[in-house]
């Protein structure tokens, strides 16, 4: 059995949608792939091997323009294509998906957050909205922060996770995102079913705000749980 590791970097959406997307890189190269929270890491396991000659089958998950509409939903559309030119051109060559993959065939250190060239936007990672607090001194002005940055690498396995994993629910008191949390997830249950069956019982926002809300996709979420058992 083959197996690849992905230490967690504490950036919740960023590392799920990154882990999800080497499940898919995996499932396209071999037709197999699952994927478990081990904890401080997530860990992709396939029965077969990798195939480089199906190296094409990666763009079958790189979904529509409503998918990119909505992981890149803070940024403008000129902005959107050139970051989909890229994306797509990075994972489409098959040394560079193999440079990921030998680089994960064992548990090492987290990811670096903070060197790249590409932005984590908001819709990709919640946390990463105000960006990196900048040092603020008595007397100087306001700062938002530095946008987070990371990796052609990184950026575009989340982003591939993103559009296979990612729901979102959009309704006139805000925006809920949900992902789902791998338990030795087949990445081929994920794109065929479970996104589905969870986008079906995250409705929206009532409007009596967070609390119920929230309770009440836990309540569709079980249901659903004990009607797949």
């Amino acid at each position: 059995m083959n197996r690849y590791f992905l230490p967690k970097t504490g950036w919740e959406f960023f590392d799920v949608s990154r882990t999800y997307g080497v499940g898919i890189v995996v499932h396209a190269l071999s037709g197999d792939a699952a994927v478990s929270d081990m904890g401080g890491f997530y860990l992709i396991e396939l029965k077969g091997e990798l195939n480089f000659e199906r190296i094409d089958q990666i763009h079958r998950f790189l979904g529509g323009e409503e998918a990119w509409d909505w992981t890149f939903l803070t940024i403008g559309r000129g902005q959107r294509e050139k970051i989909k030119k890229d994306v797509v051109k990075f994972l489409g060559n098959a040394e560079n998906v193999r440079n990921i993959l030998d680089c994960l065939k064992k548990l090492g250190s987290p990811v670096s957050i903070g060197n790249g060239e590409y932005t984590l936007y908001q819709p990709m990672e919640l946390a990463a909205t105000k960006g990196i607090r900048d040092e603020i001194l008595l007397k100087k002005q306001y700062s938002e922060g530095s946008s987070i940055k990371v990796t052609i690498d990184d950026f575009s396995l989340s982003v591939l996770g993103h559009i296979n994993a990612t729901i979102r629910k959009l309704s006139n008191m805000g925006m809920v995102f949900a992902i789902p949390s791998p338990t030795r997830t087949r990445i081929l249950h994920l794109i065929r079913d479970i996104k589905k069956n969870i986008d079906d019982s995250v409705k929206g926002l009532h409007r009596a705000w967070w609390f119920p809300s929230l309770a009440q996709i836990a309540v569709n979420l079980v249901i659903e749980e004990l009607r797949i058992e």
